[in-house]
């Protein structure tokens, strides 16, 4: 007759645990920083939409009143 194979289980290693939860907060922390850039990316453009538009509002006001003055 052959042997007879019985597992044992044991409980689960808490080391390991600690090493998939700081895994998980490092790449939740990599994460969040990428979305941050991205918002950032995204914001640049349109900061600088709105100060050309206020620079084209303010010449309007500015050439509006004069009608020798082109307007754009």
């Amino acid at each position: 007759m052959g042997k007879i194979f019985i597992p044992i289980l044991t409980p689960a290693r808490t080391e390991h645990q600690k090493t998939n939860e700081e895994e998980e907060n490092e790449l939740k922390n990599i994460f969040l920083k990428v979305i941050e850039d991205l918002k950032e990316d995204v914001r640049k453009p349109l900061k600088e939409m709105d100060k050309k538009k206020s620079k084209n509002k303010r010449y309007e006001q500015i050439f509006q009143g004069n009608p020798s003055r082109p307007k754009n």
